[in-house]
């Protein structure tokens, strides 16, 4: 636990519920919120940045916007 590789295996586990529609996710204890936190905020903004490719029209306060 702790290791870059768990952590960027379970920020894949709670990325995919994202990608599919959920808007919470229960990432543990808060000391995985510094790596948790981020994994989602690129996980929403990548679904913005496809969603425009789409022509979906997606709000300025978008984690997208936020991150580039």
């Amino acid at each position: 636990r702790g290791s870059p590789a768990w952590e960027a295996t379970v920020a894949l586990v709670y990325g995919i519920t994202v990608c599919w529609g959920a808007d919470f996710v229960f990432y543990g204890p808060t000391r995985n919120a510094p790596w948790a936190y981020p994994a989602m905020a690129v996980v929403d903004a990548m679904m913005g940045y496809g969603a425009i490719g789409l022509k979906v029209q997606i709000d300025r306060e978008h984690p997208l916007y936020k991150i580039f």
